[in-house]
């Protein structure tokens, strides 16, 4: 970006993990992340969404946005400005750049969600329990009802074999026998748990 001050970059992606702007520059916060979309090489199909808006103690405002591509949630790809006064003071986060795939899923999402249940494996589930049962262990009561499949696009993972993202099938998955949680990827082409 022609004001910034200052850019650190890592080896996770080719956009940038911080970027600081002069102090005597202007950068206008009311461009939100639209006014990064250069300095993070962000493509046509890049988008994002505000989560949230936090106003600190200093009077400075946090915005963070979660990246999407084709309508697609991007995991792990939030991007936080810093506003104060009306601009930009800095910008930080994760952003996923270049991303090149289709997000049209070859996998329905009820095969790959008895992909997920095979990989767990478990002997009973939460939706299986009485309602008492459910409202103690999680708080209310959730019925019937099996885990729905959420498509995301997963980054590759530090230390996984994967090179490039994944659109994936996200389930988050509630076992009583064994008592565990699980947050369950499946690979929306080829039904691989990942």
């Amino acid at each position: 970006h022609p004001q910034a001050a200052e850019v650190r970059f890592d080896h996770r992606s080719s956009a940038p993990l911080y970027i600081g702007f002069q102090a005597a520059g202007f950068v206008a916060a009311s461009a939100g992340m639209e006014g990064l979309r250069a300095a993070l090489s962000a493509g046509p199909d890049d988008s994002w969404q505000l989560l949230r808006s936090d106003r600190d103690d200093l009077g400075m405002t946090h915005h963070r946005y979660q990246q999407y591509y084709r309508q697609v949630k991007v995991l792990t790809g939030e991007y936080i400005l810093h506003e104060q006064k009306g601009k930009i003071v800095s910008a930080n986060g994760m952003f996923h750049a270049p991303l090149n795939l289709s997000v049209q899923p070859g996998l329905s999402e009820k095969s790959a969600l008895t992909a997920a249940l095979n990989s767990v494996g478990s002997s009973l589930y939460l939706w299986q329990a009485s309602e008492k049962e459910q409202e103690i262990l999680s708080g209310h009561h959730h019925g019937d009802v099996y885990p729905k499949g959420e498509l995301v696009i997963l980054p590759p993972v530090q230390g996984s074999a994967a090179k490039s993202a994944s659109l994936t099938w996200r389930f988050d998955i509630y076992s009583l026998e064994p008592h565990e949680r699980w947050i369950v990827f499946v690979d929306a082409t080829t039904g691989k748990v990942l």
